[in-house]
């Protein structure tokens, strides 16, 4: 039997969302709908896997209450969690939405200060739910002071263990999880452009820029636009990821969507599924999040859904040793 999927969240959030009926700047605006969802990158992949009916561990640092807080969720979730109480207080996201024009504005907090010494008792804890054939997922934000060479650190434990690593980051954390040689790695547009310093004009530059990523050491990409097709690269080729079409009257919210499809992906190949089936799971999966409230995934159904309308074109073919 392969191994856990293992999350971590190094600064998790209480991510609220609030729904205005049409914002005005400047004006006192009543808030039509409100909730709040346990957040931070991994936390939302376990949630996504749970939907998914998929097993995993969240672990991480929890800051103060609020950490527990989000604990407590995710075991009357039925998520097993293993975090590390830390100091200070986790930090509070905000995603305002304009119900009538269909727009989300998002606040991203920092996160409190954390004692780099606690990062060290993590990855002990970590090493400890490692086992063949499992997965690690690391991404998101660091809360200072912690140096981005984090999550390479991380993906080299994981893959001493025999266990594959998936990455969703960005900035210097990301570029140095990269010299980890990931398994897995998610990339926005936005992201992309900011890794390699380069403005991307032709869908043919996008995938030639992953395809030399890849190159250096990492086994698969994709990358994921909000709008348009996603592209991704494997040994095995390249492809054109033709997503469903979502009216924008039916968008709900759009917080965790990225999230949700980086857990779609992860759950194939960790069941031993192909790129291709799971490039499908995973895109429906980010499109049924964005037709549910705050950073759930949509149901089972709707996935499968959305899963049978996702087109996939290979574009490139292996390149041959």
């Amino acid at each position: 039997m392969p191994g856990p999927i293992v999350t971590v969240t190094l600064n998790p959030a209480i991510d609220q969302t609030l729904v205005v009926d049409e914002f005005a700047v400047g004006k006192a605006n009543r808030v039509s709908e409100a909730r709040l969802d346990p957040g931070g990158k991994g936390v939302n992949v376990s949630q996504a896997l749970k939907e998914l009916g998929v097993h995993s561990i969240a672990a991480g640092l929890a800051p103060g209450s609020v950490g527990r807080f989000i604990e407590t969720e995710l075991i009357r979730d039925g998520i097993t969690v293993d975090f590390v109480p830390t100091a200070g207080e986790t930090r509070t996201n905000l995603t305002l939405i304009d119900a009538k024009h269909h727009v989300a504005t998002t606040i991203h907090n920092a996160g409190p200060e954390t004692d780099p010494g606690l990062f060290d008792e993590l990855r002990e804890r970590l090493r400890e739910h490692y086992a063949p054939g499992g997965w690690l997922v690391v991404g998101g934000s660091l809360p200072p002071p912690l140096e981005p060479s984090i999550y390479a650190d991380l993906i080299r434990d994981a893959h001493a263990a025999g266990v594959q690593a998936a990455l969703d980051s960005e900035g210097e954390s990301l570029r140095a999880g990269l010299s980890a040689n990931p398994d897995l790695v998610r990339l926005s547009p936005a992201t992309l452009e900011e890794l390699t310093d380069t403005e991307y004009e032709s869908d043919e530059d996008y995938l030639d820029a992953i395809e030399a990523i890849r190159k250096e050491g990492v086994g698969r990409l994709f990358l994921t636009p909000r709008d348009g097709p996603a592209w991704a690269v494997s040994a095995d080729g390249a492809w054109r990821v033709i997503p469903p079409t979502v009216p924008t009257a039916t968008v709900i919210s759009e917080v965790g969507w990225t999230d949700a499809t980086l857990a779609g992906v992860i759950q194939i190949l960790a069941a031993g599924g192909s790129f291709e089936d799971a490039l499908r799971r995973g895109i429906a999966a980010g499109r049924a999040t964005i037709v549910t409230p705050g950073s759930m995934v949509g149901e089972v159904s709707t996935v499968a859904a959305f899963e049978e309308q996702v087109r996939l074109e290979q574009v490139r073919e292996p390149v041959q040793p």
